[in-house]
């Protein structure tokens, strides 16, 4: 089996996103060839990426989840000027920082 370099299927997988459509973890399995979705999702929303996880209901009354790519909260980006602004939380502030710029610099080649 061939391994596929995670920091490019995230890439995809938000690309797919900022089209305005949703996804199931089915779905990305399929289209992207990764086990791990939730693994994916989970380093885009730490690379600043709004990813939220909604139930939808089939046509014949079966939910399932879906990811969409949505605008953070009031609260979101209040929390995160605070954070930013203390000191005291320099090194995780640091860290985010990195991780967005890791991010950015992929897709900077992806695009």
């Amino acid at each position: 089996m061939t391994r596929i370099n995670t920091p490019v299927v995230s890439v995809r997988i938000l690309n797919f996103l900022k089209t305005g459509r949703d996804i199931t973890t089915k779905q990305a399995r399929s289209r992207f060839g990764i086990t791990n979705v939730s693994a994916r999702i989970s380093e885009l929303r730490q690379a600043g990426y709004a990813i939220y996880l909604n139930q939808k209901t089939s046509s014949n009354g079966r939910s399932f989840n879906v990811y969409r790519l949505g605008k953070p909260s009031r609260q979101m980006v209040a929390i995160a000027n605070l954070v930013m602004s203390e000191p005291s939380f320099a090194p995780i502030v640091a860290e985010a920082l990195g991780r967005v710029r890791s991010l950015d610099a992929t897709l900077s080649v992806k695009s």
